[in-house]
């Protein structure tokens, strides 16, 4: 139980961690509503099948924001992972003992995570952030 909460706990704090740098950076607003409806969904431990319609408004935001800007590959893959994870999540696994929903929505973070990534530019050679000069 220790080893489950720990990862858990790990878990949480990657997705807090991607959340704050998505929210921090100078992206759509579409995005960044996505990622809190994603990163809400997989910082709690108990997220059952039917807290998966919290995944319809992030597949809005990220079609409408996919729609303007233009999709990238790995995205159209993530929006129909989470497309059908509802639909299919709870009879996988009930069979396998495998759950698709965190796999899936994990992977569409980091998406938006990418994709937000790439929008900033590394600082020039040489220059520090004001304030930071000795």
């Amino acid at each position: 139980v220790t080893l489950s909460y720990g990862a858990q706990a790990a878990a949480a704090l990657m997705t807090l961690f991607g959340l704050v740098r998505i929210w921090r950076g100078n992206v759509a607003t579409g995005y960044k509503g996505a990622a809190l409806c994603l990163a809400a969904l997989l910082v709690t431990p108990y997220s059952l099948d039917y807290d998966l319609m919290l995944l319809a408004p992030a597949i809005v935001l990220l079609v409408v924001e996919g729609t303007v800007q233009g999709f990238k590959d790995y995205e159209r893959l993530s929006l129909a992972a989470l497309w059908f994870v509802p639909a299919i999540a709870r009879n996988v696994a009930q069979y396998t003992f495998i759950p698709l929903a965190v796999p899936a929505m994990a992977f569409c973070l980091a998406a938006i995570y990418l994709r937000c990534s790439a929008r900033r530019l590394p600082a020039a050679s040489g220059s520090q952030p004001i304030g930071m000069a000795l």
